[in-house]
């Protein structure tokens, strides 16, 4: 009865740095380069206004409608 803590004492775990003891296929470190766009927002409106200007040009209409037509 003298023995303070005999029965709760964890094993300590001889593999390097994993969380669950197996060590194969743990994911312990969230990754951190997901980024859920591409592009940031600014570049992401300029990406979408010129692929706008490009239709157009496809259509025979805009700036672009002539150098797209000498291109062909």
């Amino acid at each position: 009865m003298g023995d303070a803590g005999g029965m709760n004492e964890q094993p300590v775990s001889e593999t390097n740095g994993s969380l669950d003891g197996d060590g194969a296929g743990d994911h312990d470190q969230p990754y951190g380069g997901y980024r859920p766009y591409q592009f940031g927002t600014r570049q992401f409106a300029r990406l979408l206004a010129l692929r706008g200007a490009l239709l157009e040009a496809r259509l025979g209409n805009g700036p672009w409608a002539q150098d797209l037509a000498a291109a062909a």
